[in-house]
C-alpha cells in the first residue's frame, strides 16, 4: 500500500513533465511525405501554392483562388478537414491515366500550411 502512495506522485510527475516537453511552438506548417500515387509519373511540381479546402461529395480537394485548378491530395491531414480554410502547399501533381475521369488532379503533398480560417 505504501508503494502505491509513493509511486502515484512519481508517475503523475513523469506524465506532467513528458506532456510539457512534447508541446512545441505553435506552428501552422506541416511537413508531409506521401506516396499513395507512387504508380503515377510526376507531371508538375508546385511550390508555395495558395488554395482553399473544399469537399466534393466525400472527397477533400484543394482549389486554386481563381477556381480554375483542383487538386486531390493523396491523404489530406485531418486538421484541414474544414471547407473554406485557406492553405499554402507544396507538392507533386501526378499523371492522370488515359481514360480515367477524376474531379481533381492527383496530388502528393510535401508541405502544407494553414493561412487563414474559413471564409465566413
Amino acid at each position: 500500500m505504501k508503494t502505491i502512495h509513493l509511486l502515484l506522485p512519481l508517475l503523475l510527475a513523469v506524465i506532467t513533465i513528458s506532456c510539457s516537453r512534447s508541446v512545441k511552438k505553435n506552428t501552422n506548417k506541416m511537413e508531409l511525405s506521401q506516396d499513395c500515387f507512387a504508380d503515377r509519373a510526376v507531371e508538375e511540381v508546385l511550390t508555395g501554392m495558395d488554395a482553399e479546402v473544399a469537399k466534393w461529395q466525400d472527397i477533400w480537394i484543394l482549389t486554386s483562388p481563381d477556381k480554375n485548378h483542383r487538386w486531390q491530395p493523396c491523404e489530406l491531414p485531418g486538421i484541414y478537414y474544414k471547407e473554406g480554410i485557406r492553405v499554402k502547399f507544396t507538392g507533386e501533381v501526378m499523371r492522370i491515366f488515359p481514360g480515367e475521369r477524376r474531379v481533381a488532379s492527383p496530388l502528393q503533398l510535401k508541405m502544407m500550411e494553414l493561412v487563414t480560417g474559413d471564409k465566413n
